[in-house]
């Protein structure tokens, strides 16, 4: 599935995103604050990639943030289902030189959108360290607090619904 805005575009991942999510996910702050997605070899960059092209977008959402103009992948959306719950465990990443441009803001408000138009979760779930100043900036845009634990924030998609 795709959603396009005039600036963003999410789509899934193929195999011609390969070099450009290598290249990101080499970024010193996306390699320590989304340690998972780096990939130490182009070829455990593919594998992840192609992990992500068979998921069935029902249970687990992986979206290449891409620019709209160009289709230039410049980030992006993981999401999958915590165990026995209605909430998606959520990040997201976007590659250095694109940040401060309200990429990412427009990404995850067409994300946020489309997950509570088209499924049933009820919140997304963010874990965010509390030095990564972006992603924090990121969720007071949202309008969320941390929940308790100044690490975990959660966005009800009712806010969406109605």
């Amino acid at each position: 599935m795709t959603i396009k805005s005039s600036d963003v575009l999410l789509r899934p991942f193929t195999l011609d995103d390969v070099d450009a999510f290598y290249q990101i996910a080499h970024d010193r702050e996306v390699k320590q604050f989304v340690p998972y997605a780096y990939t130490g070899f182009r070829r455990t960059a593919k594998e992840l990639i192609r992990n992500y092209i068979t998921y069935d977008f029902t249970n687990d959402f992986y979206y290449a943030i891409c620019k709209s103009d160009t289709n230039e992948l410049i980030g992006a959306i993981l999401a999958y289902r915590l165990p026995n719950t209605k909430i998606l465990d959520t990040s997201y990443f976007i590659g250095k030189e694109h940040r401060g441009k309200s990429y990412m803001m427009k990404a995850l408000r067409l994300f946020i959108s489309h997950i509570a138009k088209e499924t049933n979760y009820d919140y997304l779930r963010f874990v965010v360290s509390p030095y990564n100043k972006i992603s924090l900036g990121i969720m007071f845009e949202l309008g969320l607090a941390d929940n308790g634990d100044e690490m975990v924030y959660f966005y009800s998609l009712d806010w969406n619904r109605k």
